[in-house]
C-alpha cells in the first residue's frame, strides 16, 4: 500500500510540476515579406492598362519563386483581385493565376517594369509601370495603401 501510495504522490507531483512548467512560448508569427527575417523581397508595381489601373505586389525569394497579387480598378471603381505564382530569371519573369491569366515582362530597367497580360480567352494586353522597392505589402503579397 504504501508503495502504491508513493507512486501516486509522485505521480501527482510530476503531474504538477509539468502544469506549473511553463509552456513553450507560442510561435512566433511569420515575419511580413520585405521585413527583416523574411526571405523575400518585394516591390509594389504601379501603371494603368487601357481604361483601368493596376498595383501589383510581387514577393520574390532568392532562388527566384516569386507570389504576388494583381489589382485591378475599373473606372467603376470596381477592383478585380489576381494572385499570381511563378518565376523570375535573367530580368525577366512570368507569372500565372489559377483560371489561366498570364502576366510576363522584363526587370531590366531599375524604375519601371514592362509586360505583357494574356487573359485566358487569349486577348494580349501591355502595361507600363513604376516600380516601388521595399514596399508594404500584406503576407499574401498584397500591396497596401
Amino acid at each position: 500500500m504504501s508503495s502504491l501510495l508513493r507512486k501516486g504522490l509522485c505521480g501527482g507531483f510530476l503531474c504538477a510540476f509539468l502544469s506549473a512548467a511553463p509552456s513553450a512560448q507560442a510561435a512566433q508569427p511569420a515575419p511580413l515579406p520585405g521585413q527583416p527575417g523574411s526571405d523575400e523581397s518585394v516591390e509594389v508595381w504601379s501603371g494603368s492598362i487601357l481604361s483601368a489601373t493596376f498595383r501589383v505586389g510581387m514577393c520574390t525569394k532568392a532562388d527566384g519563386s516569386l507570389r504576388g497579387v494583381f489589382l485591378l480598378t475599373h473606372k467603376s471603381g470596381e477592383t478585380d483581385v489576381y494572385h499570381l505564382y511563378g518565376s523570375v530569371k535573367d530580368l525577366n519573369f512570368e507569372a500565372r493565376h489559377a483560371s489561366g491569366h498570364v502576366i510576363w515582362g522584363d526587370l531590366s530597367d531599375p524604375g519601371t517594369v514592362r509586360g505583357k497580360m494574356r487573359i485566358k480567352r487569349g486577348m494580349k494586353f501591355s502595361f507600363e509601370g513604376k516600380r516601388q522597392y521595399n514596399a508594404r505589402v500584406s503576407a499574401d503579397c498584397t500591396p497596401l495603401p
